[in-house]
C-alpha cells in the first residue's frame, strides 16, 4: 500500500508538471501495487488521481471511468474505514475539487466551474494551500468562459494567499493563469491584475538594506 502511495504521488507531480503520459503511467502502476484488500480510501484516492491523470492526457471517457469509480469507493466507505495514515479519509468535496482539476485540463469550463465552486465552499475561507490551488484553477476555468474579470480576481486572491503561505507552487498555479490571459492582455482587468501581482511578489521577499 505504501508504494502504490508514493506511486499516486509521483503521478500527482507529473499532472502538476504537465507530463500526462507520465502521470498516466504512474498511476498505472499505483494500481497494480494497491491490494484488493485495501480501504476505500485507498481505492478513492488512486481513482481520483487517475483521473487528472487522463485529464491532463486530454483522454475524457477515461477520466470519466475513473471518476465513477471514485465516487462508488467513497460510497463504500464506512465508519470503521479510518484509514489512520497516509491515505487521510476521503470526502464528497475532495472528488469535487478532483472533478474540477480534470475538467479543466480538458477544457471543460460547464464542467469545472460548479465543481470548483462546490469544492471550494466545502473548504472553508481559511488560507490554505488547497483552497489557493482550487482557486487558482477555478480562475483558469473562467479564463476558458471568457470572463476575464471574474478570472483576474480569483488569480489576484489566488496569488496573494500564496504569497501570505509562502507557498512557491502556488505562485506557479497563478502564473498559469496569467500565461492564459495572454491573448486578452489589453483588457483593463487584466492591467489591474498585473498590477496587483505586482504588489504581491513585491512582498514576496522582505526588503534589504
Amino acid at each position: 500500500m505504501l508504494q502504490a502511495y508514493v506511486a499516486g504521488c509521483m503521478s500527482y507531480w507529473a499532472t502538476m508538471r504537465g507530463s500526462g503520459t507520465e502521470a498516466v503511467k504512474a498511476i498505472q502502476r499505483a494500481k497494480r501495487l494497491l491490494p484488493p484488500s485495501a480501504p476505500p480510501a485507498a481505492h478513492a484516492s488512486i481513482a481520483i488521481r487517475e483521473a487528472t491523470a487522463h485529464a491532463v492526457a486530454h483522454d475524457e471517457p477515461a477520466m470519466s471511468g475513473a471518476l465513477l469509480r471514485a465516487e462508488k469507493a467513497f460510497d463504500e466507505q464506512g465508519t470503521s474505514d479510518l484509514a489512520d495514515w497516509a491515505w487521510g479519509r476521503l470526502k464528497d468535496e475532495k472528488i469535487s475539487r478532483y472533478r474540477g482539476f480534470a475538467a479543466v485540463s480538458l477544457k471543460r469550463p460547464d464542467m469545472a466551474v460548479p465543481a470548483l465552486r462546490e469544492g471550494l465552499d466545502s473548504l472553508g475561507p481559511a488560507p490554505t494551500k488547497t483552497r489557493q490551488y482550487a482557486m487558482s484553477k477555478l480562475a483558469e476555468a473562467y479564463v476558458q468562459t471568457g470572463d476575464v474579470e471574474q478570472a483576474c480576481d480569483l488569480g489576484a486572491q489566488a496569488l496573494g494567499m500564496a504569497v501570505q503561505l509562502g507557498d512557491t507552487l502556488g505562485v506557479m498555479a497563478v502564473r498559469q493563469v496569467r500565461v492564459q490571459l495572454t491573448p486578452m492582455q489589453g483588457a483593463p482587468a487584466v492591467r489591474a491584475f498585473d498590477e496587483r501581482a505586482l504588489s504581491s511578489l513585491l512582498a514576496l521577499s522582505p526588503a534589504r538594506s
